[in-house]
């Protein structure tokens, strides 16, 4: 099996095609777990924007978000808070 790239799940997406399940659960857990960066992130959910999910996909999406767990890894808040 070939190995799984953000990129290639990206293009994937900005292409229209249909994204499978393991695809969604990599792109998942590796932003989840800093493998995947940020401006990746903002690539495929711009991809999703503008191409849509199928219910299969959201699906897939919603499991693997849910397979991260109740504490997931928190960024540092991107402004913080002045008292």
């Amino acid at each position: 099996m070939a190995r799984l790239r953000a990129v290639d799940i990206i293009r994937r997406k900005r292409d229209g095609e249909e994204l499978s399940g393991q695809e969604i659960k990599f792109f998942v857990q590796g932003y989840t777990q800093g493998e995947v960066p940020d401006y990746q992130a903002a690539a495929w959910l711009m991809a999703i924007v503008w191409r849509g999910m199928s219910q299969r996909e959201a699906t897939a999406k919603v499991q693997a978000a849910y397979l991260i767990g109740p504490d997931p890894p928190q960024a540092e808040p991107l402004v913080r808070q002045v008292v």
